[in-house]
């Protein structure tokens, strides 16, 4: 992913009021627009090869580990969306890499590996989920018709099919 798609992403969801608000507040979302604009600010100065301000990227840091609390929190309160995993993953990426060339935070790289991996372990237990009603219809389809192969072991298929109601 480029610094170009994390931008596109992530000006997306800022600029979606019906997605952003559903995992964001007002006041936080003014804090991420303000937050984004410094980072790439930030960026784009460090591009240049020009020197930060230390006092100012402290409180760039601070800023940025608040909001994650925040983004952190939501995430395991709220519906993960597809569009709120790209943004987190978008996120993410851009933060890590500033973190990495500033100030090297470990909390902020904490978060900034955590927020994906929650959103990853999301939509694999959802996917399992989808996986295992499929695999359940089907069992329940062929429990009408059973070839006598499994005529054994069919009173141990009932005694399961039992204790799952």
């Amino acid at each position: 992913m480029t610094i170009d798609d994390v931008k596109k992403t992530i000006g997306e969801f800022i600029g979606n009021n019906e997605i952003r608000l559903t995992f964001l507040n007002q006041q936080s979302t003014e804090e991420l627009k303000c937050l984004y604009e410094k980072i790439l600010n930030d960026v784009s100065l460090l591009e240049k090869e020009e020197k930060l301000d230390d006092k100012e990227v402290i409180e760039t840091s601070n800023r940025i580990k608040s909001i994650n609390s925040i983004f952190l929190n939501n995430l395991y309160l709220n519906p993960i969306t597809n569009e709120i995993n790209s943004f987190i993953k978008s996120w993410s990426m851009l933060i890590y890499n500033w973190n990495q060339n500033t100030i090297k935070e470990k909390q902020i790289y904490n978060q900034g590996v955590l927020m994906p991996r929650i959103v990853d372990g999301h939509f694999t237990v959802l996917e399992a989920i989808n996986n295992l009603k499929e695999i359940s219809n089907y069992l329940s389809r062929v429990r009408g018709w059973l070839p006598p192969a499994i005529d054994i072991s069919k009173h141990y298929f009932n005694i399961l099919n039992k204790k799952d109601e």
